[in-house]
């Protein structure tokens, strides 16, 4: 499964402000996803072997593609040999191509010249690059280049990822307790290093979650699509980040970036966001997970975003989480939390738990394997809560 071609232009993600009325969602009627583009199934990542070798490499990318499967066969900036192509979105296209001399396989975005002359557009192809490649962290599909082709498009090269997305295991039914905290501890380990650089990624959800085969380990999580995040570029550059690893990042009110379905209330307002936005969709993702079934749904987008503001969250034993433990729930439902400042406050916290839910649970028999050795765990989970309670 490839990485999401790049997003629809920004103009389509933003909230409209109403001209008039004073319901409270009169705004979001135009409210879109921008990763809604060409959704890329896991058995057309990738072209075979001897797809492969009928390739006849050229040397350098034509000035002007006429579409995006002109590129197949082009050796890009001397060294991407293009072998296929993954898929194609409103704003580029992803290809499987090899490094012609490492000969190692990588995920090539290529954002559609025309693009190049929208700066904003540039602007976010250059923060997806920047994070994935400062991020540095296992759980995250790496990015080792990024330049620009003969023609003035860009092109991002991306680690090479062969599995299946969450969304395709989700399809098979509900997980069990055991895979869903290992699954969502490995999603929050990387939400610590990427919340601790100042990165929010503003877009997790189970397309944007691979599962792939490592040293036998069958669900090794890697993170992907940094398309829409909130990126502090200036800080990246110098090298550090001057925040420290919970502080809120905000970014700028009025805009809305996401995907309705696993977005906090106040990211559907348009209100400034940081971090906790995140740690609100890992919650729908995880109450996904155990009870197979998102807690809110709605085939109006804009009654979706209504609920994620104001509908209380269902119990997780009415939506198919009966045998959830409770104290498992109690952390989930903290996470929708409606109030960013009732929700836990930060990554690092919320690993903290969950490694003391596992320890809890393995002592008491109801979850196999063996408890993390982490001393905080145990006493995150009696942390006090802030504001009221969820």
């Amino acid at each position: 499964m490839p990485p999401s071609p790049p997003a629809d232009p920004p103009s389509g993600a933003h909230a409209e402000e109403a001209s008039g009325g004073d319901a409270p969602f009169e705004r979001l009627s135009s409210v879109s996803s921008v990763s809604d583009v060409t959704s890329l199934a896991g058995d057309s990542f990738g072209a075979s072997g001897s797809q492969a070798e009928t390739v006849k490499p050229a040397s350098v990318a034509p000035p002007a593609p006429i579409g995006a499967a002109a590129l197949v066969g082009v050796v890009l900036s001397d060294r991407y040999h293009v072998l296929s192509l993954l898929g194609e979105g409103g704003m580029g296209a992803v290809y499987l191509a090899e490094h012609t001399h490492m000969h190692k396989r990588m995920a090539i975005k290529v954002l559609h010249p025309e693009m190049t002359h929208l700066p904003e557009v540039v602007a976010r192809f250059e923060r997806e690059a920047m994070a994935a490649a400062h991020i540095e962290h296992p759980n995250v599909a790496a990015a080792t280049d990024f330049g620009k082709l003969p023609d003035g498009s860009f092109f991002l090269a991306l680690e090479y990822i062969e599995g299946e997305n969450l969304r395709e295991m989700l399809a098979r039914g509900r997980l069990s307790l055991a895979r869903t905290l290992s699954i969502v501890r490995q999603i929050v380990t990387a939400l610590v290093r990427a919340h601790g650089l100042g990165i929010v990624h503003r877009d997790l959800k189970p397309e944007n979650v691979m599962l792939v085969e490592r040293d036998g380990e069958r669900d090794f999580v890697k993170v992907l699509d940094f398309g829409i995040a909130k990126v502090p570029v200036g800080e990246l550059t110098r090298g550090s980040s001057s925040k420290s690893p919970g502080a809120p990042v905000l970014t700028q009110a009025g805009m809305v970036y996401g995907t309705p379905e696993y977005m906090a209330p106040e990211q559907a307002l348009g209100q400034e966001i940081d971090a906790r936005v995140d740690l609100y969709s890992l919650g729908i993702m995880a109450y996904e997970m155990l009870c197979g079934a998102r807690p809110f749904d709605d085939e109006s987008k804009v009654r979706l975003l209504g609920k994620h503001v104001t509908a209380p969250v269902p119990p997780m034993s009415e939506m198919g989480g009966a045998e959830v433990p409770p104290e498992v729930a109690a952390v989930v439902l903290r996470l929708l939390a409606k109030e960013a400042s009732d929700r836990t406050p930060d990554a690092k916290t919320l690993l903290e738990q969950l490694d003391g839910l596992t320890t809890l649970l393995v002592a008491s028999g109801r979850l196999e394997g063996e408890a993390p050795d982490d001393p905080r765990g145990r006493a995150a989970l009696q942390q006090p809560r802030r504001g009221r309670a969820v």
